[in-house]
């Protein structure tokens, strides 16, 4: 959502361009798909004040259609309709060119509209579509993952744009579920196949209609969900059946938008499913793929013979894992129920999440482990119920893996954050309000520890104004270094040095070595190198910053300190500790310039920073902590605060003089 500065004029503008009543603008927008646009255009006029918004939605309308009686083959046609208003270059670049993803081997796109309203008539025409404005193409990240590659991303292009005007698009994708997503299943488990779906209500802009619509056959059994405050759907009929959201005066998403939007937007949720069927099926397809042949279980030999526990097996594997086979970074949804085998896999040398993920399994499984694949997924935190087939939509694919120790240590269980590549403890994850979705029907919440990074810094005076010395990095919870340490190819110097980039510009750790490295706290030791500064002869200057991995870095992408307000919750994924100590000997060198005192205490955490000069020795230390793993908007003003004491230059800035001289 981006508000403008247009003035009134542009509506005056908008209403003479759209709306005049001449001869040549005589005729009406017309009925479409049983809507009438013209009624849904002046309500737009008279609820919001186009003048401030980039585009509004006239009707955002998606109509599910599942057929096929239980036992039979079933389809499932989704039909896309949305009439939107655009008033700027930003509202065009958001709805004029539209990308549809869609599997050619499983689905057929159907556009059914394509044209632009304005001077009073749909152009290039009221019914014909463009030649040119359905345009397929193969995803990028697709470009070289040949088995993926029936995926389609189609563009649909509105010819005859101009600022401003009305754009309609209508299209409808029809998918054969896979037949086997009803095999495999145990006996009293579950059985049949079914669907599910998510829709999150807010869209970019504000609409002045949403309606949302699944309708299934007799004998099928809808069960759906609704999250923060979404209406309850309306249902008709007898035999089959029809479930209708229709919300009135829908606002825009929370600015700004975050990654998480289940945790504070209005969403639905439905499934088809028979109770536990669909895990059933997902473990059966996940199960039959993921047995590995005699090349893929030779080639990681060397890796895991070397490991002598379940932690360093694990570790083993993700390694080779991130080594070895490319990842592909698309949805791997229209995969589900269908991926591929983990020789199939090795061989092609590439792989999507949930691919890799069976690798992973298939050659861990060899080796005794026990690994089962779940989903973390996004719950509120008033929400008490859950449809497990909802995970696919809102989750992160993940694999708990319950290794036994080769050393006689007994088992351990670690999670595998398989889109990350990342290892940890299954219990000290970082939780917040996720929830763990297994394939056999358990549903729980794994314990969140909050994060902490501390690093240590002891530095004596070394040749021509450079440093040198001792330090320490601690990282727990979110910041442990457990996971970066074992899949990273740059060995635990360079691990250091990374950290180290932010705090002390230049620096450079020597001799690192593990004090403690597990999933749940780790703890590097190293000696440190800093450079002489670039500056003229004179004072010496020493700027403090945060280290690489802390707490900036912990923040979403969404948190922006220009931002004096926002309306979206900050959804950290646990609270969070990052603390800067640094001890100078300062061997005779004249103190010029400290840090002021300070703290700052408030409902989002606390700030503070010391530095004392005693006894030669300069004392530094900078704290940073993020008290909740969730800041209301009405709290943002003092997460702001925190964070902008943090990123003042002004509280990690030294000046010292140079050496006294020795006395005669």
């Amino acid at each position: 959502m981006t508000t403008t500065t247009r003035g009134s004029l542009a509506v005056l503008l908008l209403t003479g361009a759209l709306l005049a009543p001449s001869p040549a603008r005589a005729q009406a927008m017309g009925i479409s798909y049983g809507h009438d646009l013209d009624a849904l255009w002046a309500q737009a006029q008279a609820q919001y004040d186009l003048a401030r918004w980039d585009a509004v939605l006239l009707l955002e309308s998606r109509a599910v259609n599942v057929t096929g009686a239980p036992g039979e083959p079933a389809t499932i046609s989704t039909r896309v309709h949305r009439v939107v208003w655009i008033g700027t270059s930003v509202g065009l670049s958001s709805h004029a060119d539209l990308r549809v993803p869609w599997n050619e081997a499983t689905s057929a796109l159907a556009v059914e509209t394509l044209r632009t309203w304005r001077d009073g008539r749909w152009w290039p025409d009221p019914v014909r579509i463009s030649e040119t404005a359905v345009v397929p193409t193969l995803p990028y990240a697709l470009d070289r993952a040949h088995d993926y590659t029936t995926m389609r991303e189609t563009m649909l292009l509105h010819d005859g744009v101009e600022l401003p005007c009305i754009l309609e698009t209508a299209y409808t994708i029809t998918e054969r579920l896979p037949a086997a997503a009803g095999a495999g299943m145990d006996a009293g488990v579950g059985g049949g196949s079914g669907t599910s779906g998510l829709f999150v209500i807010p869209q970019r802009d504000p609409a002045v209609l949403t309606e949302y619509k699944v309708q299934v056959p007799a004998g099928v059994d809808l069960r759906y969900e609704v999250w923060n405050d979404a209406p309850a759907p309306r249902v008709h009929g007898d035999g089959a059946r029809s479930f209708t959201w229709r919300i009135d005066g829908s606002p825009a998403l929370r600015w700004p938008t975050t990654a998480r939007p289940l945790l504070h937007e209005p969403a639905i949720l439905w499934s088809t499913w028979p109770d536990r069927a669909w895990q059933a099926a997902w473990r059966a397809a996940f199960d039959a793929a993921a047995v590995a042949g005699p090349e893929l279980l030779a080639s990681p030999r060397l890796h895991l013979e070397k490991a002598a526990g379940g932690h360093a097996l694990v570790d083993a594997a993700a390694a080779f894992v991130a080594e070895a086979i490319r990842p592909i970074r698309y949805d791997d949804r229209f995969w589900r129920l269908a991926p591929r085998s983990a020789d199939r896999t090795w061989a092609t040398g590439y792989a999507s999440a949930l691919d890799r993920a069976i690798v992973y399994a298939a050659v861990l499984r060899e080796w005794g482990c026990v690994v089962q694949p779940v989903y973390l997924v996004d719950v509120p935190a008033s929400q008490s119920a859950m449809l497990p087939e909802a995970a696919e939509w809102a989750g992160d694919l993940c694999l708990l893996v319950e290794a036994g120790s080769r050393a006689g240590m007994g088992a351990v269980t670690r999670m595998i954050d398989v889109g990350g590549g990342t290892v940890h403890d299954a219990d000290d994850r970082p939780a917040a309000t996720r929830l763990i979705i297994a394939p056999d029907g358990g549903v729980r919440e794994p314990r969140g520890e909050p994060g902490r990074l501390a690093v240590t810094l002891v530095l004596e005076p070394g040749d021509a104004d450079a440093w040198r010395g001792t330090g320490e990095i601690a990282g727990r919870g979110a910041c442990e270094l457990h996971g970066a340490v074992v899949t990273g190819k740059d060995g635990l110097d360079k691990v250091a040095t990374a950290i180290l980039a932010g705090v002390l510009p230049g620096a450079t750790a020597t001799r690192t070595a593990p004090r403690r490295l597990d999933a749940a706290t780790s703890v590097l030791e190293f000696d440190v190198e800093v450079p002489a500064p670039k500056q003229p002869a004179g004072d010496h200057r020493l700027q403090l910053g945060a280290p690489q991995g802390g707490a900036r870095d912990a923040l979403p992408r969404d948190v922006h300190v220009v931002d004096a307000q926002r309306t979206s919750p900050v959804l950290l994924a646990a609270p969070f500790v990052q603390i800067v100590a640094v001890r100078l000997r300062l061997d005779g060198r004249e103190v010029r310039h400290l840090p002021s005192e300070r703290r700052l205490d408030n409902r989002a955490g606390t700030f503070a920073v010391d530095a004392v000069n005693s006894d030669d020795w300069l004392t530094y230390r900078r704290t940073l902590e993020l008290s909740q793993g969730r800041i209301e908007p009405r709290d943002w003003p003092d997460l702001r605060a925190l964070l902008l004491e943090e990123m003042d230059a002004a509280n990690g800035m030294i000046i010292l003089g140079n050496a006294c001289p020795p006395s005669p």
